[in-house]
């Protein structure tokens, strides 16, 4: 009977230490932090930029829609000028993604506030962040009479890198929830 006791009580507290192990809130050290903000966080544009991109990105991907309509019935046989029309309108509408969802970060550098654990692990982080560069490409379109004839590529408009600070909450193991302050 003692033995059975011994036992019940054994399985009783592995199973509530196994349980609490789950919901202990975690704590991570800087570098760990900068690896994960670098991994899931982005930066967002200054809000006029951003704006204005946004527009501007909108109406050319509807364009280079209507372009590569355009080129794939006037050259059915040749793919040539459709296929890269089509090319770049994807690529101007990662462009666009990227301007509405944030750009990835290259860089982070992060320091723990508040309180810290006994072996200097955080909770939360103040993040000073660098972005990717944005890259938005540039495309002539020519034409004869009102049959398309080629595309020339030039030099891609390349934006950033950006600056921001980030607040940081580690919300699991592997997890954060990021806010961008500036």
């Amino acid at each position: 009977m003692r033995f059975k006791a011994v036992w019940v009580a054994g399985i009783f507290f592995a199973s509530t230490s196994i349980a609490l192990a789950g919901v202990t809130p975690a704590a991570w050290i800087g570098s760990k932090a900068e690896k994960v903000v670098a991994r899931d966080a982005t930066v967002q544009l200054p809000e006029q930029e951003r704006k204005s991109l946004e527009t501007e990105l909108r109406m050319t991907v509807a364009i280079y829609r209507l372009l590569e309509e355009t080129a794939a019935q006037q050259h059915e046989g040749y793919e040539q000028p459709a296929g890269t029309i089509h090319n770049l309108r994807y690529r101007f509408s990662t462009a666009l993604e990227r301007v509405q969802q944030g750009l990835a970060i290259d860089r982070a550098a992060c320091v723990g506030i508040g309180a810290s654990s006994a072996d200097n692990r955080f909770k939360r982080f103040r993040c000073a962040v660098t972005s990717a560069e944005l890259e938005i490409p540039s495309a002539v379109v020519t034409w004869e009479g009102d049959l398309i004839t080629g595309v020339v590529e030039g030099e891609p408009r390349m934006m950033g890198p950006f600056e921001a600070r980030l607040d940081v909450r580690v919300t699991g193991q592997r997890t954060i929830a990021a806010r961008q302050v500036q």
